[in-house]
């Protein structure tokens, strides 16, 4: 589907007396579709891989009120795992949480959330690091910034604070 789309809409009148007396005029629309936007609350976060993570996408949205549905995936250099060895299973939610002491100190996590339109499959992405420092780093100041890629076209969005 296309960004925008111009529509044309020519209205032809007539006078039923006057069969040869008529009027015509066109006008020139322009229709534009804008992508959903996705967005997780709190963005990139470093913790000590003993604490808990909630991973929230509910402040996503729809421009147009549509439904949507939507996916997280992650990536690392070590792969995202579990402490045991397990592969991280990421539900299909706009929310999810990783429970305290099952992930791998030192790792850094790169989630990213894409919603999708229901009506149109339109797509939109944004993503979150989360990196884990080990328990014997638990004096290092907490951080939390909000990244989001900007616009480009490319079905990634920027929500301005």
């Amino acid at each position: 589907f296309p960004l925008s789309e111009k529509i044309k809409i020519t209205a032809k009148a007539s006078l039923g007396s006057s069969p040869g007396v008529t009027a015509q005029d066109s006008i020139e629309l322009t229709l534009l579709r804008q992508d959903p936007v996705a967005v997780i609350k709190g963005g990139n976060i470093t913790v000590t891989a003993d604490a808990s993570i909630t991973l929230d996408g509910s402040g996503s949205y729809d421009p147009q009120g549509d439904k949507l549905t939507f996916s997280w995936s992650c990536q690392s250099d070590n792969g995202c795992f579990y402490r045991d060895g397990n592969p991280l299973v990421l539900p299909s939610e706009n929310t999810f949480s990783i429970k305290e002491n099952t992930l791998t100190p030192g790792s850094i996590l790169n989630f990213t959330l894409s919603v999708k339109r229901v009506s149109d499959s339109r797509t939109a992405s944004t993503f979150a690091l989360i990196t884990l420092l080990p328990k014997s780093d638990i004096g290092v100041l907490i951080s939390i910034q909000e990244v989001t890629p900007p616009s480009t076209g490319n079905g990634y969005n920027r929500e301005d604070s």
